[in-house]
């Protein structure tokens, strides 16, 4: 039965070694990495997965309900995600993808996730590149982490962001 296939296999994806599974992801990155051409566009999206009824997950976070119009903060986990287009398919291509907890003992910090996202995409596609992000990326930290590498980029921002104008402060969204 699929189920059964699809237990065995999960069982055996938790029995490989860290080596192993940089081994799995190289040959990956290996077999997609003719596909982006040399002005490849990476997105990257911090995100979560709403388990609104979940109550015996492990590690179960509390995360901003995006999807929700209210914006309600449920029972869920946090994603770092980083896609890159192509110009032959349609979908994205998944370069890294991370469903972490904070209440995990294993948590690093989101900037650290969101650093291995963007040293997956450089390491991949092994030059500049254009990225994409979205304002949850709005941070000094991140947007000096990226320029280190001189990459091109363009950053949502933030409605809180604040820029210094002709030595007066103003509002991104002020007139």
């Amino acid at each position: 039965k699929l189920k059964n296939v699809i237990e065995r296999l999960c069982d055996n994806f938790l029995n490989l070694s860290s080596e192993e599974i940089n081994t799995i992801k190289n040959n990956y990155y290996n077999e997609i990495k003719d596909l982006f051409h040399d002005e490849a566009i990476a997105l990257f999206d911090d995100s979560d997965i709403a388990k609104r009824y979940g109550t015996k997950f492990e590690d179960l976070d509390r995360v901003i309900d995006a999807s929700d119009p209210d914006k309600k903060i449920v029972n869920g986990y946090h994603v770092c995600e980083a896609v890159v287009l192509t110009k032959e398919e349609k979908q994205p291509i998944s370069l890294y993808s991370k469903i972490y907890s904070c209440k995990s003992n294993e948590f690093k910090s989101k900037n650290e996730y969101t650093y291995e996202s963007i040293d997956t995409v450089r390491n991949v596609l092994k030059r500049k590149c254009n990225m994409v992000f979205d304002r949850g990326y709005d941070d000094n930290k991140i947007i000096d982490y990226i320029d280190s590498n001189e990459d091109y980029f363009v950053i949502r921002m933030d409605d809180r962001r604040t820029f210094l104008f002709k030595g007066k402060k103003k509002n991104c969204y002020q007139e």
